[in-house]
């Protein structure tokens, strides 16, 4: 079998690498070394918190380079240079968002014979906000010129069904999480829960145990 088609090469694209997905990546990036790429659409973002990618990352992270649109509350806004990217060489493209600029041109070079397969990954759901139908025949149109959607659960699954995707293209990749991380910051910060509750201002404790936590 040509090596070429038994492992691709992949390249992820998206504006923030989210911290509980690192494990995963690593782990591709060890089992398939040198086939695994990540490229970001900005070194950074004001209102996003972005992983120091040469201490808490252990495999390539390459920030891309361009201009910045900032629009809080919203995420930022990038055009950033794919020249890095494209020396890359990927045979298959997964996109972490559909409203970048950025992103655009990397689904157009995705649409052309010589470009890389087209996979989207899709965390919304129907019900997060209300839709604008304009917006959804975009979202239609996006989905339709990419070969496979990676979804984390039903409600995504759904979403993208009313948008047109079938079932040969959807595939579930469940977000994951770090259990031995969160236990023991659990047992860690247990014994400081009402203080923390208090400090944080978060609803539903009860008031005087908080007072008394912090006496």
């Amino acid at each position: 079998m040509n090596s070429r088609r038994e492992h691709p090469r992949v390249a992820l694209l998206t504006n923030v690498l989210a911290h509980y997905r690192v494990p995963y990546f690593q782990a591709l990036a060890q089992r398939y070394p040198d086939r695994f790429g990540v490229f970001l659409t900005s070194t950074g973002m004001a209102h996003r918190a972005f992983l120091d990618t040469k201490t808490e990352v252990a495999f390539p992270v390459q920030a891309l380079r361009g201009l910045r649109w900032h629009r809080p509350p919203a995420d930022d806004r990038h055009l950033s240079d794919l020249r890095p990217l494209l020396r890359f060489r990927p045979d298959a493209l997964l996109v972490g968002t559909w409203d970048e600029p950025t992103c655009v041109l990397a689904w157009l070079w995705g649409q052309l014979p010589a470009g890389p397969s087209m996979i989207q990954w899709v965390e919304s759901t129907r019900a997060d906000r209300a839709r604008v139908e304009v917006k959804e025949a975009y979202k239609r149109m996006w989905l339709r010129g990419c070969k496979s959607i990676v979804v984390p659960g039903q409600r995504s699954r759904e979403y993208c069904q009313i948008l047109g995707a079938g079932d040969d293209k959807l595939f579930v990749a469940p977000n994951g999480s770090d259990r031995a991380l969160f236990s023991e910051a659990a047992k860690r910060l247990k014994p400081r829960r009402w203080a923390l509750r208090k400090k944080l201002d978060l609803h539903g404790m009860n008031r005087d145990q908080a007072r008394a936590a912090v006496v």
